[in-house]
């Protein structure tokens, strides 16, 4: 809802109804969330346009929206299904509820929000608030289609048009008869806003006219803003799309449908031959050519799962220092790697935590690291995590000969003041 009259959100809906009648988003929504039975809830529901077939295809559902003109539409449309329920609520202001498998982001809810908070805040907060409407291993689905504009690609120049387009024109149930226009197009390539004006002009069966203008705002977050949402919300993207046709995401798509599960709980345990062969599978030949997970004597490997996937790693083996110091060495740090869609949530830290204990608890005085100029980020964690520093070159092996030489960082910790055991 805009603030419109009354009269004008009634002849809303009831236009929602005539034009808004396509089913190919529905349909696929029921094909990405499969035939078996769930506990779905539906944010912004309207007028029941996907609640219902929902409901129809055995999900046991609840929708909510602000708009009581819409709400009233589904009554006629549910007669004779025990397994739906709705109420009216502010997708904001209101809580949701809990313990749902599956929260439905559909109609471009993301994009059309209507709030009085901050447009981005609020976005950001559907989302969080789908994790918390969730149960663990739960998903969201979310259909997205800002204004327009390319996904992947945010525009870099604002632009202002003079452009007028009628979207609806039509006659209400109670023989009001009118149009909505939007007015204007306007966005600013530094906040992502957009603007126009949206304008109704009704001319009531009485024969009074009625107009009113609404100016609205919406918010572009590119695709890159989105998944930062989804991933501080401890969601993973198990499916993703350009549109509701299943086309692949491109950088000429316009849209993006997005299936991604809430995180279950991270756990760490030994990699045994099953989790190495899940995380080859992830990695490719390199796990073995470079001798990312070396499995000789006295070598240690560590993997964090989610459920039965893998998310991260970590391999170190001990290294004898070169003459005149053979007799002493360390613990070297073959690799440590984070599914994208999990990093910023502190497993690679804790990897290097295992790492660390096995290496002090078996004696070694130092453990270290190497990484190249092309990981940055990885600097600042080494130094937050109480590590020395310095810049260095490192031979790249393949097949246990030397290829090449690689610039970049080691990076050392003292674990214990005395020497290899």
């Amino acid at each position: 809802m805009y603030n419109e009259k009354p009269i004008i959100s009634k002849w809303v809906a009831d236009l929602y109804d005539q034009k808004v009648t396509e089913t190919k988003d529905v349909e696929f929504l029921l094909s990405v969330i499969g035939q078996t039975p769930k506990r779905i809830i539906e944010v912004c529901c309207g007028s029941g346009r996907i609640l219902v077939p929902l409901a129809k295809a055995g999900h046991t559902v609840t929708g909510f929206d602000a708009d009581e003109f819409m709400l009233a539409k589904i009554p006629a449309k549910a007669e004779g299904l025990g397994n739906i329920h709705w109420r009216t609520a502010d997708v904001v202001r209101d809580e949701w509820g809990a313990g749902y498998d599956i929260v439905v982001l559909a109609g471009n809810i993301l994009y059309n929000i209507v709030s009085y908070m901050d447009y981005t805040k609020s976005q950001e907060l559907l989302i969080q608030r789908a994790a918390a409407a969730l149960s663990p291993g739960g998903y969201v689905f979310i259909e997205y289609q800002p204004g327009g504009h390319y996904i992947t690609k945010p525009e870099t120049a604002s632009y202002n048009n003079d452009n007028k387009s009628v979207i609806w024109e039509g006659t209400d149930g109670d023989g009001n008869r009118g149009n909505m226009t939007l007015l204007g197009d306007n966005y600013d390539a530094i906040t992502g806003m957009s603007s126009f004006t949206r304008r109704f002009e009704l001319t009531l069966n009485n024969g009074e006219k009625i107009t009113q203008d609404i100016l609205c705002q919406k918010h572009f977050a590119p695709l890159e803003q989105l998944h930062d949402w989804l991933h501080k919300a401890e969601f993973v993207i198990e499916q993703e799309y350009g549109d509701c046709n299943g086309s692949p995401l491109s950088d000429d798509s316009r849209g993006v449908v997005i299936y991604a599960r809430k995180a279950e709980e991270i756990t760490y345990v030994p990699i045994d031959e099953t989790i190495e062969q899940k995380i080859i599978a992830w990695f490719g030949d390199g796990i073995m050519k470079y001798d990312m997970l070396p499995n000789r004597d006295g070598c240690y490997r560590v993997a964090a799962m989610c459920g039965e996937r893998v998310v991260g790693f970590a391999a170190a083996a001990p290294a004898r220092w070169k003459p005149p110091l053979e007799q002493y060495g360390d613990v070297f740090i073959h690799s440590i790697e984070v599914d994208e869609f999990f990093r910023k949530r502190g497993i690679g830290r804790r990897l290097i935590i295992f790492l660390e204990d096995w290496a002090r608890n078996n004696g070694y005085r130092q453990i270290r690291a190497w990484s190249s100029y092309e990981s940055p980020e990885a600097l600042y964690m080494w130094y937050a995590m109480g590590y020395a520093m310095c810049p260095a070159v490192e031979p790249i092996y393949e097949n246990g000969k030397i290829k090449g030489l690689n610039p970049g960082y080691y990076y050392a910790k003292i674990l214990n003041l005395t020497p290899i055991k």
